[in-house]
């Protein structure tokens, strides 16, 4: 699932396009996921690079929760 969110480039586009709200093609925004008790998957929290299409693990802790909770987090500076 996580392919659809990196960008879209597209010899018909001028700006690449992403499949959320990216100020212009700008991409100001950065995708975290808190990871618990999923198959092949670490717990912690995990930023998404979209142009790698990678999850990085920077943080080992997380809630008591089981499963996925997804933050998008804009970036002042780009846009």
């Amino acid at each position: 699932m996580l392919r659809w969110f990196g960008p879209f480039a597209s010899d018909e586009r001028l700006l690449t396009k992403y499949a959320y709200a990216s100020s212009g093609a700008l991409n100001a925004s950065q995708m975290f996921l808190g990871i618990r008790r999923l198959p092949d998957l670490p717990d912690g929290i995990h930023y998404f690079h979209p142009l790698e299409r990678a999850l990085y693990c920077i943080a080992d802790h997380m809630s008591d929760e089981d499963g996925v909770r997804a933050w998008i987090v804009g970036k002042r500076s780009r846009i």
